[in-house]
């Protein structure tokens, strides 16, 4: 593929997947960009190229860990990823939008839902949806963008801990109202979990919505440790990221009732909580 290919009525190729991928040595981003539309991608192929740049394997090609450190993704550009206007997600119709499809997840895949359905039962028509959105796994993305911002705000508790509160207990708190959320968008997040890696969109912007809640966490384990009040051991950035990817997993599977010993997320709540327990202050 080459810039050269672009038809003059600047319908380009869209932003490369798996399939089409741009070199950092290759031709400029805003060569495969349509010229009618103002992409908000280029911030994700910019960290993309970072990341190859700052993520060097320590030990030779199979050697184990990583060196430097890997740059920041501002979740607000992750949310305005795959859209055809930049949009803040807060609107009447893009909430409707939301709701809809939150509603038909409950019913099948995402596999299964159209965007023609998305349509029908948000009650809107298809020229309004497309302003908004240029597809399923767009609103996918802004699903993504919405809840993660919920359940950040739940977990302020621990995250943010007042010096008052016994982190036991701020820990508790956070972990029960994460829970409890999860639960109630429960085919929106197992959507989200299945489908993370469908498109470079939604792959950046949920790895910047667990970087997050990781660099949040890290912080707070910091001043615990500082204080003598946290027991662990090791890098707190990847214990943090470690425990907050295991409680994904752990609650992805419980709300799939395909185990009989987390048959739902409140079953998976006193494990999850003895997992942090005994991580952090060996409880």
């Amino acid at each position: 593929m080459s810039a050269s290919s672009i038809p003059a009525n600047g319908f380009g190729p869209i932003p490369p997947t798996s399939s089409t991928r741009i070199p950092a040595s290759g031709p400029t981003w805003s060569a495969y960009r349509p010229k009618h539309v103002s992409w908000l991608i280029e911030p994700h192929l910019s960290y993309t190229l970072a990341l190859r740049e700052r993520w060097r394997p320590v030990g030779g090609q199979s050697g184990r860990g990583w060196s430097g450190e890997c740059p920041p993704i501002p979740v607000e550009r992750g949310r305005t990823a795959d859209r055809p206007r930049a949009h803040a997600g807060t609107t009447d119709t893009e909430i409707a939008i939301f709701e809809a499809t939150e509603r038909l997840l409950a019913q099948g895949s995402l596999n299964d839902l159209s965007v023609a359905q998305i349509i029908s039962a948000a009650g809107i028509s298809r020229a309004t949806f497309y302003f908004y959105f240029s597809s399923k796994f767009a609103v996918l993305g802004g699903l993504l963008a919405r809840l993660g911002d919920e359940i950040f705000q739940v977990v302020q508790p621990f995250v943010e801990r007042q010096e008052a509160v016994a982190p036991e207990q701020a820990l508790h708190e956070s972990l029960t109202a994460a829970v409890e959320l999860w639960q109630r968008h429960r085919p929106a997040l197992r959507a989200i979990h299945e489908h993370w890696n469908a498109t470079e969109q939604l792959r950046v912007l949920w790895i910047s919505v667990i970087g997050r809640f990781s660099e949040a966490t890290a912080a707070e384990l910091e001043r615990q440790r500082q204080s003598g009040l946290c027991r662990h051991a090791g890098d707190s950035i990847r214990i943090a990221s470690g425990l907050i990817w295991s409680t994904v997993q752990c609650l992805y599977v419980a709300g799939m009732g395909v185990d009989p010993n987390l048959p739902d997320e409140q079953a998976a709540l006193p494990v999850l909580l003895t997992l942090w327990r005994s991580t952090l202050y060996g409880a």
